[in-house]
């Protein structure tokens, strides 16, 4: 393998994981939320 090849793959899967965890924000802050007004979250 040349490094070539060796950067698109990590450049491929980190655009993948970074994809990832954009979707996963936004779900956790609504949950946060959510535990905050509706169960009235103190922690």
């Amino acid at each position: 393998m040349d490094i070539y090849t060796i950067l698109s793959t990590i450049f491929r899967y980190s655009l993948l994981a970074l994809g990832g965890i954009a979707a996963l924000v936004p779900l956790y802050a609504a949950g946060f939320l959510i535990y905050k007004k509706v169960f009235h979250g103190t922690k």
